[in-house]
């Protein structure tokens, strides 16, 4: 997965060192992209992180992780605020409202910032597979910032 600001910075998710995926971003210049750089330890773990989607502006970040507050473990969907230094605040799992015992995953907003789109398999009845999209008010990123911490 991966997306790209409105300044054009570029953010994916790649398998670096034998390692599961991490998230990466490389920055756009007059020439290119610069050398990608690993987003820091606060969102890439030792497990698997992917399906990056940055916000127009950078104020934040959604992906896609295993990390085991998760619920049940499994792909849960996290969201990360810049904070007043510009660095990456601690990533939060966006809950109930959006999260599964099923996989979330592919994060993306419409172009008007109202609606959130997320891909779930949390539907398996009958022996279902794959994967269905699913929206919501992204009104729930508002409420997940509300409770940010301020740092």
């Amino acid at each position: 997965g991966h997306s790209i600001s409105g300044n054009g910075t570029f953010y994916f998710a790649a398998q670096g060192d034998g390692k599961d995926m991490n998230i990466y971003k490389a920055e756009k210049t007059n020439s290119g992209y610069t050398t990608p750089v690993l987003l820091p330890v606060s969102i890439n773990t030792s497990g698997y992180e992917d399906g990056p989607y940055i916000w127009a502006d950078g104020d934040f970040l959604i992906f896609e992780s295993t990390r085991p507050e998760g619920i049940e473990g499994s792909h849960d969907l996290y969201i990360t605020f810049k904070n007043k230094d510009g660095e990456w605040g601690t990533p939060k799992n966006m809950g109930p409202k959006i999260n599964s015992a099923g996989m979330e995953r592919f994060p993306r907003l419409s172009p008007d910032g109202k609606y959130f789109f997320f891909a779930s398999n949390r539907d398996q009845a009958g022996g279902k597979v794959g994967f269905d999209i699913y929206w919501i008010d992204a009104k729930v990123i508002d409420e997940l910032k509300d409770t940010e911490t301020v740092h």
